[in-house]
């Protein structure tokens, strides 16, 4: 009995090991991707004529409230 049981163990080790009756597919996590925009204070501009600001390219200054947006510039 022993002479049958051990080739036949050692060929099921082999045979899963070597993936042989599946397909060979590996389920893989899903990668998750965190990127950053940067929009730099240039291209900020008021949306009214109202607001006392300064815009020194990389700083904004507002001495009083006001409501700004940087338009989409992207190509395409």
């Amino acid at each position: 009995m022993r002479k049958l049981l051990v080739p036949v163990l050692v060929g099921l080790l082999v045979a899963g090991v070597s993936g042989v009756g599946g397909d060979g597919a590996v389920a893989a996590e899903p990668r998750v991707t965190t990127r950053s925009i940067m929009i730099p204070a240039a291209a900020f501009i008021p949306t009214t004529d109202d607001p006392d600001y300064y815009n020194l390219g990389i700083d904004l200054h507002v001495h009083n409230e006001g409501v700004f947006y940087a338009p989409d510039l992207s190509p395409g």
